[in-house]
């Protein structure tokens, strides 16, 4: 649709513009609240599965210790739970 005037052809774009960029800013907000709780998910399962093979080697540790005569703290779990980011 071809203008002749052209103010109403700038008016036209601005509007076109204006619309446009709204449509982009609910497509991101959209696009950033699904990945968002998607990688705060994949999160909670990888520290869940770190602090679950912690666990393990530390039981691990601990009878190898108690094996050897050794009574040494496991310090694997205690240095991943400190460094596990907090979930809210």
């Amino acid at each position: 649709m071809p203008y002749k005037d052209k103010a109403k052809k700038a008016a036209a774009q601005r509007r076109y513009r204006e619309r446009h960029k709204e449509r982009l800013a609910a497509h991101a907000k959209q696009y950033r609240a699904t990945h968002l709780e998607a990688r705060r998910a994949y999160d909670r399962e990888y520290y869940q599965r770190r602090k679950a093979k912690a666990s393990h080697d530390c039981q691990e540790q601990r009878a190898e210790a108690t094996t050897q005569g050794n009574d040494t703290p496991c310090t694997t779990i205690n240095s991943i739970l400190i460094s596990s980011p907090t979930t809210t």
